[in-house]
């Protein structure tokens, strides 16, 4: 009987109707019987997975062998004609050599040849190299089972170009004996060079179009796995000398083009076993491939000193010296990736130590000693109170309105090196001195809000704060002398699984909520302890793990998780903030998802001041 399929079935030739055809109309619905003439038999032609061959949401035929069909009826003529010159879509038959022995008019206006150019002529011939193989086995098991298939190749049309072709394949059994196929293919030539440049985009730095991080860690880990065979690599940690003064100088415009120049720079002299990527602000990263010994990095990382050494950046008649501090490690079978750029980066940082314009190769030596000079930094800036808050706008994904201001603790030594949120977290836990950074953030929020700069801020603080005892004290003294409400200031506890034993934590949490003070998890992930937590700690926010945003866009594992956080936010009344938002895709994603706020560099970059009301 009949075999029922969805899509498009066989379609005819236009212009000539072949007499053993007989079109049938029914629309959508669509019956595929292949008749042998002789013994007046049906046979079904079997399909194990039917494409979707519906291109265009058109009606399509019904065809079935007849050899008594009169191929000069004009209305059949007609609607052959018609079917088969759809101006998007190309038609071909082949036969069990894989010979043209149909092919429709529009391969004229969209392939440049006349249908006569092709007929008894060899498809694979047409081919691009580099997909010949695959497309000769998949045609080859199509004749042989009478199956159906789809295929996605390159096409050389007659203008010697290559088209990407996207088409759908049914093989019958011909009228006389024999397999033959039809196709019914469209030229996609346009959305696979735009699918090629989302990809390239993914791998890229939008200003320099140098590698990102993301593609460069993928590679290190390559050539990781590639040391436990023997292969010899290294990372080159590059950190220019001079940008700051001269983004200073000249504004954050030279400061762009600056890098933009540096990037053609590096790429010049980036050797062809070298990846190049830009890791940020005024750092580069180059991994270097099969090297023949460690030397060979050396050399490579000289040969960039002396590109830099001869050129000068020129912006408002000044003339600019440009240097750079390198810092080299040897890849290692045992390591990991942090590792290895924490370790180029010490050595790097080394180099700018001695004077810069070097070449560093890393010692373990280098990586205490810049422990050791980062602790003393931080501890300085503890001892004297150097500290500011940096604010960053978190809004409705909704409307893109601001919500609130989340507030950050940043520092800076006696010399005015900066001196980041994290290295003052990391080491005020180990100073034991969290209290000192919790305080001066809950008295600066107050004074914010006092001040009418904001309406609702967000800082965190830390659990031990919350497990001293007096912090609902130390809140509500902060409410009472600046007169502003509890639900203006959401505080976001860290996620630990320590929160889970810590009683007086949960029960702070719970005191501060009494007096409508919002609480967060930051950091959230969904995992079983933090899931577990959430039972019986009532929270109103749940702030995303940064790592989730990593690629977000190409992670369907991380979009499928931030997906279950939002359900898991739903069922405790909780509200869910994305961190770390670096794109406009990402951003709309996060939209699609159905995540309520976010924060980060596409809504609006950190800074220490907020000059009008936000919030």
């Amino acid at each position: 009987m009949p075999l029922r399929i969805s899509g498009a079935a066989l379609l005819s030739p236009s212009g000539i109707v072949p007499s053993r055809y007989r079109a049938i109309d029914l629309g959508k619905t669509v019956l595929i019987s292949i008749m042998e003439s002789n013994a007046r038999q049906l046979r079904p032609v079997t399909q194990s997975h039917p494409p979707d061959f519906d291109l265009a949401n058109r009606r399509l035929p019904i065809l079935q062998d007849s050899s008594d069909l009169d191929a000069s009826d004009p209305e059949l003529q007609d609607r052959f004609m018609a079917l088969s010159e759809n101006p998007s879509d190309l038609i071909w038959e082949l036969d069990h050599q894989f010979i043209f022995t149909y092919a429709s008019q529009n391969f004229r206006p969209i392939l440049h040849y006349k249908p006569s150019q092709l007929l008894g002529q060899t498809f694979l011939d047409f081919v691009h190299e580099e997909d010949a193989k695959a497309v000769s086995s998949e045609l080859a098991t199509l004749l042989h089972r009478t199956d159906s298939t789809r295929l996605l190749f390159r096409l050389r049309n007659g203008e010697n170009d290559w088209r990407w072709l996207d088409c759908s394949a049914k093989a019958y059994c011909a009228h006389g004996g024999g397999s033959r196929a039809i196709f019914i293919g469209r030229d996609v030539t346009d959305r696979q060079r735009l699918e090629v440049q989302r990809a390239l985009l993914a791998t890229r730095d939008h200003s320099t179009i140098l590698y990102n991080k993301p593609y460069f860690v993928e590679q290190l880990l390559k050539a990781i796995q590639a040391a436990k065979h023997g292969e010899l690599s290294a990372v080159i940690y590059i950190d220019l000398d001079n940008f700051k003064r001269i983004n200073d100088r000249c504004g954050h415009l030279a400061g762009d083009r600056l890098i933009v120049a540096i990037a053609n720079l590096l790429h010049e002299a980036t050797p062809e076993n070298g990846i190049l990527a830009r890791f940020g602000g005024d750092e580069f990263l180059l991994l270097l491939r099969s090297l023949d010994k460690e030397e060979d990095a050396v050399q490579a990382a000289e040969e960039i000193l002396k590109r830099l050494a001869g050129y000068h950046f020129i912006e408002g008649g000044h003339s600019y010296a440009v240097g750079a501090s390198l810092g080299i490690v040897p890849v290692s079978a045992g390591a990991n990736t942090r590792r290895l750029l924490d370790e180029a980066n010490a050595a790097s940082t080394a180099a700018k130590a001695m004077g810069g314009n070097r070449v560093q190769l890393y010692q373990p030596a280098i990586e205490s000693a810049r422990k050791q000079l980062r602790a003393d930094r931080v501890a300085d800036a503890l001892k004297r109170g150097a500290m500011e808050l940096w604010y960053r706008p978190v809004v409705y994904l909704s409307s893109g309105k601001v919500h609130h201001v989340e507030a950050v603790v940043h520092s800076h030594d006696e010399e005015g090196n900066h001196v980041s949120s994290a290295d003052l977290w990391s080491e005020a836990a180990r100073l034991g001195s969290w209290s000192i950074l919790d305080r001066y953030a809950l008295e600066e929020s107050a004074r914010c809000i006092f001040q009418g700069l904001c309406q609702r801020i967000a800082l965190t603080v830390s659990p031990s704060f919350l497990a001293a005892g007096d912090a609902t004290t130390v809140v509500q003294s902060l409410i009472d002398r600046y007169g502003f409400s509890g639900e203006q200031l959401i505080l976001l506890i860290p996620w630990t699984p320590v929160l889970e034993t810590l009683e007086p934590v949960q029960e702070t949490i719970r005191a501060l909520r009494a007096m409508h003070v919002q609480i967060g998890i930051s950091h959230f992930r969904a995992d079983f302890a933090a899931v577990h937590l959430l039972r019986h700690l009532p929270v109103d926010y749940l702030k995303l793990d940064a790592e989730l945003m990593r690629n977000l866009v190409n992670s369907p594992l991380n979009q499928a998780i931030i997906t279950g956080i939002r359900e898991i936010s739903r069922a405790v009344n909780a509200q869910l903030i994305a961190d770390c938002v670096h794109n406009q895709s990402t951003l709309e994603l996060l939209r699609k998802i159905g995540v309520d706020y976010a924060e980060g560099d596409v809504i609006g970059p950190a800074r220490a001041r907020l000059a009008t009301e936000e919030g």
